[in-house]
C-alpha cells in the first residue's frame, strides 16, 4: 500500500459580495482579518469590495486564490457609496431608454464595476432580446463599457428579494 504525501493547507479567509451571495476564498497573505471586516479583493473582472465572512482558517491546497488586496478604508467605503449612486443612476438611464423603444423587457438592476470601467444591466424577458443596438446607446451615454444579461426568473427574485406565501423570505434571495 502506497502513501501519498499530505500536502500543507494554505490559509484562506472566506468573502462574499452580496448579502445573500455565495463565499469566494481569498489568499489573506499578512493581513489579519476578522469577521465583517470590508476588504478590496482581486477578481476575475478587476477589484472588487467585500466583506469577510469566515475567518481565517485552513483549506486544502488544490489551487492557487486570488489575494486580498487590502482592508478597505474611508477612499474605498465612500467610492462603493458613488458607485450605488451611479448604480442609480444609470438604471433611470436604462429604464427611460428602454420605455422609449417599447421593448418586452423588465430591466432588473444596474450593477457597476469597483472602478467604474464597466455598468451590468440585468434584464428579464420571456424570449431572448436582441439588445447589442441598446447596449451601444447606453455606452455612448454613459460614457463606460455596457454589458446586458438576461436572467431568468430565480435569478431575478435573487436580485430584487421577496416574501414567499409562508411569510418568509424566499430561498432564492437567502
Amino acid at each position: 500500500m502506497e502513501e501519498h504525501p499530505v500536502e500543507p493547507g494554505a490559509l484562506a479567509v472566506g468573502v462574499r459580495f452580496r448579502p445573500s451571495g455565495r463565499i469566494y476564498d481569498f489568499d489573506p497573505g499578512p493581513l489579519l482579518l476578522v469577521r465583517d471586516d470590508r476588504v478590496l479583493v482581486e477578481t476575475e473582472r478587476g477589484p472588487a469590495l467585500g466583506t469577510v465572512v469566515v475567518p481565517a482558517h485552513l483549506r486544502p491546497a488544490t489551487r492557487a486564490l486570488q489575494r486580498v488586496i487590502k482592508k478597505a478604508d474611508s477612499r474605498d467605503l465612500a467610492r462603493e457609496d458613488q458607485n450605488l449612486q451611479r448604480e442609480r443612476q444609470h438604471y433611470r438611464t436604462a429604464l427611460e431608454l428602454v420605455r422609449g423603444r417599447n421593448l418586452a423587457i423588465k430591466l432588473i438592476k444596474a450593477e457597476s464595476a469597483f472602478d467604474a470601467s464597466k455598468v451590468t444591466f440585468f434584464f428579464a424577458g420571456e424570449e431572448r432580446v436582441d439588445l447589442r443596438d441598446l447596449g451601444r446607446e447606453l455606452g455612448e451615454l454613459l460614457r463606460t463599457r455596457v454589458e446586458m444579461k438576461q436572467i431568468g426568473a430565480r435569478d431575478e427574485t435573487k436580485v430584487t428579494g421577496g416574501v414567499g406565501p409562508c411569510g418568509r423570505e424566499l430561498c432564492c434571495s437567502s
